[in-house]
């Protein structure tokens, strides 16, 4: 074989390459966006799921707080109604408790799954000073 012959087979191999390469990023970016819109998903979902037992609790006591914090906007109804939480073990999964005691989530995450250090701060409790933090600790927990 000449020397162009092997140059041509070289630069098709190249070519077949950097097309495999291409494809596979092009692949790992659509499942990362479409991963990031699962999450989106997930957590609007989380915040109407807060938002309805709030109000039913607060329809079953008659009482509604409202927040002072002048630091963030309320934009939703579980953020005038509660501005903290507290993440407790709750039957061997992860409780979701307002500030009074209420609990008005039990997350379907086993506290075995989770490093030690976790368990125990659950086992004291871990304070979330507001609902949007919530929902970050309890996508970082799923």
């Amino acid at each position: 074989m000449d020397a162009s012959k092997i140059f041509t087979v070289l630069c098709a191999f190249l070519l077949v390459i950097c097309l495999v390469l291409s494809i596979t990023a092009l692949v790992v970016m659509r499942n990362a966006v479409g991963e990031s819109e699962t999450w989106q998903e997930k957590a609007a979902v989380l915040v109407g799921n807060l938002d309805s037992l709030i109000s039913d609790t607060t329809e079953a006591d008659g009482s509604v707080s409202t927040s002072t914090d002048t630091e963030d906007e309320p934009s939703t109804e579980a953020d005038v109604l509660y501005n903290r939480f507290c993440l407790r073990e709750t039957e061997g999964k992860i409780g979701v408790y307002t500030e009074d005691g209420y609990l008005i989530r039990l997350m379907d995450v086993s506290v075995r799954t989770l490093p030690q250090s976790e368990q125990s701060a659950l086992a004291d409790g871990i304070s979330v000073n507001s609902w949007r933090e919530l929902i970050e600790r309890m996508q970082d927990y799923e």
